[in-house]
């Protein structure tokens, strides 16, 4: 197809996906000059940056987009943000946005969409995930600390330092796990204790709120829609 346009349509590209059974490069054929090829992280772990190799998925990742750049002219990636088995549960990858954009930026990598939940509203921190991921695409070499604190200083005030306690919380549960976090993970790394605490963090932020912070109270009951959905899965403590 894409030889048979090139002549007619120079300015047409052909887009062709390197998804899950096509990850992997050819061995004996070139993509044509007016071919993208893009490349889909939907095995990758998301706990880690892409370029940790200590991550077998990672690692895996790794080899493929290296390949890919030794043999196309035009290559862009399919990136997933969100968890796509519940959009609301809890899925801690904030710190990961931007060393995976500069990644990206080192492999060669024209174009990058970043797939989050458009169909599902109050999906989890999504409207903090939009901003970390709209500046780190924007410039990869950005210090992502500094746009998140931004973020949560701006749009949660008073209540900002316990949203960030709680991210730390769920951040940390998964690393001392080392929990694999995929694009749809069930959130088997949750549990009781880490429910317990989260609703403690919680409590304290709704008790700084008074009859003047209505705004800022429907954020934080957006933001809590993640900690009461685990709430409901997790395994509870039964005697």
């Amino acid at each position: 197809v894409a030889e048979a346009i090139e002549d007619e349509f120079p300015d047409a590209y052909i887009d062709t996906f390197a998804y899950t059974y096509t990850r992997k490069p050819p061995k004996h054929i070139r993509p044509r000059d007016n071919v993208i090829i893009r490349l889909c992280s939907i095995e990758c772990d998301f706990s880690k940056p892409l370029s940790d190799k200590t991550s077998m998925e990672n690692r895996a990742f790794q080899k493929d987009i290296k390949a890919w750049q030794r043999i196309t002219k035009n290559l862009f990636v399919w990136d997933y943000t969100q968890n796509w088995w519940c959009h609301q549960q809890p899925h801690p990858n904030f710190h990961v946005f931007q060393p995976n954009a500069k990644f990206y930026a080192e492999h060669g990598v024209d174009g990058l969409f970043e797939q989050s939940s458009p169909s599902s509203p109050h999906s989890d921190y999504e409207y903090l995930k939009g901003y970390l991921l709209a500046k780190s695409v924007w410039n990869p070499d950005i210090d992502w600390r500094v746009c998140y604190d931004e973020f949560l200083d701006l749009y949660y005030g008073k209540v900002a330092p316990y949203i960030r306690e709680y991210h730390q919380l769920i951040t940390d549960k998964v690393r001392k796990d080392n929990y694999v976090l995929t694009f749809a993970s069930r959130m088997e790394w949750m549990d009781y204790d880490t429910v317990e605490a989260a609703q403690t963090i919680f409590a304290e932020a709704f008790a700084q709120l008074n009859e003047k912070d209505a705004a800022l109270r429907e954020r934080l009951n957006y933001a809590y829609l993640p900690v009461q959905y685990a709430a409901l899965v997790a395994y509870p403590r039964i005697e």
